[in-house]
């Protein structure tokens, strides 16, 4: 039934969310080499990616960067509407930092999110790698079902969208054999990727990409500041999630091509319906 099965979705997508956005903001697969600098990578990227479920088109996410001078801003913008509107969502992150040894250093994150029902922000500020400022509304209130966020867990993290950077970094040719420490400004947790296997795509003439895909099984594995719960167990336990990235070799990125990410009412996807590169090399990914 479309509306029971909606609002499960739904009332799930803002913790969904924590982890969908950093594989969804891998639509830009930033570095080549571990010593990359900031001129190797990408100037520009602006990516549309469709929402699925169960066959029906839920929303839309656009992505864009801008790379430059050592500095990088990034912006995203999610949507999702079903029912005929009876259950609406937005997001809106923005995150800019600078670039070191060829890794992301974040300044400052903000995630502002709507509903029908709910609406909040965090923001974040970072100093050399540690979390030094946190800001919620509505603030994030103490609960004993809640495991306790400590000063250990605000160190050495990256936000949601500065992840994508480390996250799509390669150095062995491999993108899949990586972990990265996340704080989204209410849990801390690590997404780990692992190799599946490789899967033929829809490759069009003229792109410069591969014409296959290298498929990343994610764990999703809470630290802290997240409660125990039937949604938080069960992506915690799930061996369902993926990503798809397709070599670019030209222009020496991967571009993801398919998110999937379980719900407990069926499996959510994130498809591309079209990624622009320019930089290095100019590259373009259309379906």
């Amino acid at each position: 039934m479309l509306v029971p099965l909606s609002r499960s979705v739904f009332c799930r997508f803002s913790f969904i969310c924590r982890v969908y956005c950093v594989l969804a903001l891998g639509v830009v697969a930033f570095a080549s080499t571990a010593l990359a600098g900031a001129r190797d990578w990408p100037s520009q990227v602006r990516a549309v990616y469709v929402i699925t479920f169960g066959g029906f088109e839920l929303g839309k996410f656009v992505f864009s960067a801008e790379v430059r001078a050592g500095k990088y801003w990034l912006n995203g913008d999610a949507k999702l509407s079903a029912v005929f509107g009876a259950f609406k969502w937005r997001g809106l992150s923005s995150s800019k930092g600078r670039i070191g040894a060829g890794r992301p250093l974040p300044v400052a994150y903000d995630f502002a999110y709507k509903s029908n029902s709910k609406h909040g922000r965090i923001g974040l500020e970072f100093n050399r790698g540690v979390v030094r400022k946190i800001s919620a509304i509505p603030p994030v209130g103490p609960s004993k079902k809640r495991v306790p966020l400590k000063p250990k867990h605000l160190v050495g993290v990256l936000d949601p969208m500065s992840a994508v950077m480390a996250l799509t970094r390669h150095t062995n040719g491999n993108p899949c054999q990586r972990k990265i420490a996340i704080f989204d400004g209410k849990q801390r947790f690590d997404l780990v990727l692992s190799f599946k296997g490789r899967r033929p795509i829809n490759n069009r003439k003229g792109y410069g990409l591969e014409s296959y895909a290298f498929v990343c099984r994610v764990r999703y594995v809470p630290i802290a500041g997240h409660k125990w719960n039937k949604g938080t167990r069960f992506m915690a336990n799930s061996k369902s999630i993926e990503v798809w990235l397709v070599r670019a070799p030209k222009a020496r990125v991967f571009l993801p091509y398919k998110i999937v990410i379980p719900t407990i009412a069926g499996p959510a996807q994130m498809i591309s319906r079209r990624i622009d590169v320019v930089g290095l090399s100019r590259v373009a990914l259309a379906n």
